[in-house]
């Protein structure tokens, strides 16, 4: 349960940054990790989501990438940031270049992992995001108020505003530590922890660790996770006591900066001294198929110690992150592409499905299983484990859900694991104007729903290793 209400909080967070810079123009966004972050936080995560989107390299970049995708496209594959970027605005009413500024802390100590929050900077619509959060939670919000400020509170995730361009969001009792932070009655995030985020302040991404509580993670990543790597026993890591790091760009190119703190000023020149050593052996030792890029940037990094800490400084150009890209990593087979590209269609339907179900209600639409659109009122036999029990499954019609249809929906074409059941010239896919998708449907799935939306997909052919069974079926697609 605890960990649910991680899930929410991360979501929550999620959804009041897309809900940010809708009113007016983006504001400044101060440093924010010492004004409000608790003490107890060993973890606090910076992220400037506009200033890398906007950025024309990274723009470029990510355009490439996307216009060089073949072979298992999906329904609605972006071609380019701007489609990816329409899409997601499309879908929540917000273009992510808009937002600023994002800070997530965690106590990694607390019972289960679930002390976990947000805190957001910018010019906020306030009623805009409350609509947003009900409308995922599915319920409204309950009231509360902590030392003047209201706390509205959904599923057992809460949301704050401190000020019209402050939000905070996490677990109730996360909020009411940033308000008493605010209030000046707890203390906020300080000493090393703050000095080591600070210190990377205009990073595109910044963070801070508290190293020497999280080393305690050691045993327990190897007890609780099968097969998690061991972390190992150095002295330069049992002695760390805290850990920054910094990604940012000035230019054509990428700085990335590690901050780390000891003791005293011995340790710190020791650990140095290590890590000079261990870069020094890559000239010497085998280095297996480690790409020559890779190698290249890993011997460029400087160290330098200022006290007890030691700053670790790697520049790499824009060129060179893309050879570095390019080149062939020792990963061994991919497998799994298929199934990859099928889960990515599962998910864009989902969404095309939720995208559909909150339009308005149309009288004159009779082809619909709740607001769902189907083909035809005959429930498949479907089994799995994200199966509801005592749901019924229905052919959903895939037509309505194109952007070529009217009313519009999200997804550019037919998925390519679509079967022809989806597009049959039947249902909600024979509404008027609705857009021609049956020679699109050649796949190996039957996409399924339920009333609420529920997605499911049954495998029709020879290649499905199992009949009416929910999920990847090997076929692809």
């Amino acid at each position: 349960m605890k960990t649910t209400k991680v899930a929410l909080a991360l979501t929550a967070v999620t959804l009041v940054v897309t809900a940010a810079a809708c009113n007016g123009k983006l504001a400044g966004v101060p440093q924010t990790a010492g004004g409000l972050v608790p003490a107890n936080a060993n973890i606090v995560i910076g992220l400037k989501p506009h200033d890398i989107l906007t950025d024309p390299d990274i723009v470029e970049l990510i355009d490439e990438a996307m216009g060089a995708q073949s072979g298992y496209e999906t329904s609605f594959t972006p071609r380019s940031l701007d489609d990816a970027m329409l899409m997601v605005e499309r879908m929540i009413g917000v273009d992510i270049r808009d937002i600023t500024e994002v800070i997530v802390f965690l106590d990694m100590e607390a019972d289960d992992y679930d002390y976990v929050g947000g805190i957001l900077k910018g010019n906020f619509d306030e009623e805009l995001i409350i609509d947003l959060v009900e409308l995922f939670s599915g319920r409204p919000a309950q009231t509360s108020n902590h030392r003047g400020f209201t706390i509205r509170t959904f599923d057992g995730v809460a949301v704050c505003f401190l000020d019209s361009g402050t939000v905070a969001v996490g677990p109730p009792y996360v909020v009411t530590d940033v308000i008493d932070v605010a209030a000046g009655v707890k203390e906020s995030v300080g000493g090393d922890m703050l000095d080591a985020y600070a210190s990377l302040d205009g990073m595109w991404l910044q963070a801070a660790v508290d190293f020497g509580e999280i080393m305690s993670l050691t045993g327990l990543l190897e007890e609780e996770i099968p097969g998690a790597p061991e972390i190992p026993d150095v002295d330069m890591l049992e002695d760390m006591e805290v850990m920054g790091m910094g990604i940012g760009k000035s230019g054509d190119t990428l700085t990335m900066e590690g901050k780390m703190y000891f003791p005293d000023a011995a340790s710190a020149e020791e650990a140095k001294n290590d890590i000079d050593t261990q870069r020094a052996l890559m000239d010497t030792e085998d280095t297996g198929d480690l790409p020559p890029e890779f190698i290249e940037l890993v011997e460029s990094v400087t160290t330098t110690v200022d006290g007890r800490c030691v700053t670790a400084t790697m520049h790499i150009t824009m060129s060179q992150l893309e050879d570095l890209i390019a080149a062939e990593w020792p990963m061994g087979a991919t497998g799994g592409v298929e199934e990859t590209a099928y889960n990515a269609d599962r998910q864009q339907i989902q969404a095309a499905v939720a995208e559909f179900m909150t339009r308005p209600s149309d009288p004159s639409y009779h082809h619909t299983i709740g607001d769902v659109p189907v083909v035809n009122y005959v429930a498949f036999e479907v089994n799995g484990s994200e199966v509801i029990p005592g749901k019924d499954y229905y052919p959903i019609a895939i037509c309505p859900l194109l952007t070529g249809s009217y009313p519009m929906g999200i997804l550019k074409d037919a998925p390519p694991s679509a079967n022809l059941m989806n597009c049959l010239d039947n249902g909600a896919n024979a509404e008027t104007g609705m857009a021609s998708c049956q020679a699109s449907c050649t796949g190996s799935y039957i996409w399924l729903t339920t009333e609420d939306g529920d997605i499911a997909s049954v495998c029709i052919g020879d290649d499905c290793n199992a009949e009416n069974r929910d999920g990847f079926q090997v076929a692809y697609p």
